[in-house]
């Protein structure tokens, strides 16, 4: 009961509450069908879940820290580490997912003959792989963006890192409201 309270304490702090919100934002927006993910996407399940999962562990991990992260100072210095690399995370991912993954291309590569050519096109996180023998198209693969992953590893750490930094702060307010 006593661990209870000291989470809905945290939780109560302006900081602990950009914490919580920073840990529950993937899974509500996986709930509220935001488009996270880009829509042809082959690992869209695992943006909100894996994103929830690593803010979860930075708190936990920060959890270590609680007698340190009473000393403003090193509060602050985690904090604001934290949220500058969550920033630029952020910026990363909406980079990769406007100019890399939310994109379609065709290339043309020309065959052997006159007649043929592999075609490639990318398609909102899908790449295609066809072979034009003369005017009849052949499908020979279809597979996911490997740039999905990067998409995914910068999403987790714009969560990660924010959760990391406000949570700093949340656990250093709280730490002063009970001295």
């Amino acid at each position: 009961m006593d661990a209870i309270k000291k989470l809905l304490g945290f939780l109560s702090t302006l900081w602990g509450a950009l914490a919580g919100a920073a840990v529950a934002f993937p899974g509500a927006a996986a709930l509220l069908k935001l488009p996270i993910a880009v829509q042809n996407s082959q690992i869209s399940g695992l943006y909100p879940a894996s994103g929830m999962i690593f803010s979860a562990f930075a708190t936990l991990f920060l959890i270590a820290y609680t007698d340190e992260l009473s000393e403003l100072k090193f509060a602050r210095k985690l904090a604001l580490s934290g949220m500058a690399l969550g920033f630029l995370f952020f910026v990363a991912f909406v980079c990769v997912r406007v100019f890399i993954l939310d994109i379609v291309d065709v290339k043309t590569i020309p065959g052997p003959s006159q007649s043929s050519a592999t075609i490639i096109t990318k398609e909102n996180g899908l790449i295609i792989t066809e072979v034009k023998e003369g005017d009849k198209p052949t499908r020979i693969g279809q597979r996911g963006d490997p740039f999905d992953i990067l998409g995914l590893v910068l999403f987790i750490g714009t969560f990660a890192s924010l959760t990391f930094g406000f949570t700093a702060l949340g656990i250093h307010t709280y730490q002063k409201g009970r001295s």
